[in-house]
């Protein structure tokens, strides 16, 4: 009897809150919930959707979310559903393979799960460049075949994550020239440290502007060393050959048009890189750099505790590779559009003060190699 009363409890609640839910989404032609309210999956507003873990989220053009959505955020104050929301076409129409290797068109990148949009989120790690724009910069055109370099298997590059000799730091920097690179170098001058900077010509900054390049002038004229991280920030392990040399000839002409050298040194975007981009970049004499140390910065842009975040980050590596410090060699990844203020410059400085109190020497990435300055570049 208890039982019987509490289901029928149950069910006059269901039944209550039902009658007071207005219907959306989908289920009611697209109607999207007002005052920020939630849509369940089942399309009804607030009641059990309010609570709810499915609740997706639906604005007047019903926005794809989550990894169905190519990782996209909902608006503020809206909940993505276990469905990823509801296809609203346009931005949000599907591509590559899980789209009957549709390619997305007007400029929009093709994410990994096969959604059209233009978001970082749909434009960076795993983006598509088979079916779209991938990088926040334009692509170059398809280099056609014979007119590069055949990749050849036994010139294969390795991917290097750390360095050849212990007790040296490497301290590197990618996606600029950006607007925080001034201060960045500013803090290096001071404390007489060499870095390196990952350049790409057209995503944070653009190297046919003038301050993007008299900053990476500025940076190669004071002795840090310049890298590629390709034109426009593409994640070389889903593209081919005739797309991934335009993306680095092209980068290491800008690059040359400013410093007057090619690098040898590259380090791919994400660090996502897979045997069928080593195996290319090894035959067109790239060095392939990676890291082992990672503050994750960027996830961290306004956060009051920036610099514990970057502690904590360092700390998990440091356990993860098992390193004896300061004997373990150290190559660390920093982003050089991570805002530079109060909190950011701080964190810079601290890594600087941090790790020569332990005993490190700071060097560049072909230092921590023991490979000449001569190498670095090529003309």
């Amino acid at each position: 009897m208890l039982l019987r009363a509490v289901l029928a409890a149950a069910a006059a609640l269901v039944a209550a809150v039902a009658a007071q839910e207005a219907r959306c989404g989908r289920q009611a032609g697209n109607i999207a919930c007002a005052n920020s309210q939630c849509c369940s999956y089942l399309g009804a507003t607030n009641g059990f959707a309010a609570t709810s873990l499915v609740g997706q989220a639906l604005t007047a053009v019903d926005p794809r979310c989550g990894r169905q959505g190519g990782g996209a955020v909902c608006p503020k104050g809206l909940c993505c559903s276990s469905l990823g929301g509801a296809s609203g076409g346009g931005s949000n129409a599907r591509c590559g393979p899980q789209g009957g290797n549709a390619s997305c068109g007007n400029g929009l990148c093709c994410s990994f799960l096969g959604f059209c949009g233009q978001t970082e989120v749909h434009c960076g790690l795993q983006c598509q460049l088979l079916f779209g724009r991938c990088g926040l910069g334009p692509l170059p055109p398809p280099a056609p075949v014979g007119s590069f370099p055949t990749p050849d298997p036994a010139k294969a590059a390795r991917y290097i994550t750390g360095c050849n000799k212990g007790g040296v730091f490497a301290l590197t920097f990618d996606d600029g020239p950006s607007v925080n690179i001034g201060l960045i170098l500013d803090i290096l001058k001071r404390n007489n440290i060499k870095a390196t900077f990952f350049i790409n010509g057209k995503n944070r900054g653009d190297l046919n502007v003038a301050k993007d390049k008299a900053n990476l002038k500025r940076a190669f004229d004071e002795g840090h060393q310049i890298g590629s991280h390709t034109l426009s920030h593409i994640d070389i392990s889903t593209t081919n050959e005739t797309l991934l040399f335009p993306q680095m000839k092209v980068n290491d002409d800008l690059i040359k048009a400013v410093i007057g050298k090619r690098p040898v040194y590259m380090r791919p975007p994400f660090g996502s890189v897979n045997q069928r981009a080593l195996t290319a970049l090894g035959t067109w004499g790239y060095k392939v750099i990676g890291w082992n140390l990672d503050s994750k910065d960027f996830e961290h842009i306004g956060k009051p505790d920036f610099i514990q975040l970057g502690e904590d980050n360092y700390q998990a590596d440091l356990l993860r590779i098992s390193a004896v410090l300061p004997k373990t060699s150290l190559m660390t990844l920093q982003h050089d559009y991570v805002p530079e203020d109060s909190q950011a410059g701080g964190w810079v400085q601290h890594v600087i003060d941090k790790f020569k109190n332990l005993g490190y020497k700071f060097v560049t990435a072909g230092e921590c190699l023991g490979d000449s300055p001569a190498n670095w570049y090529r003309d």
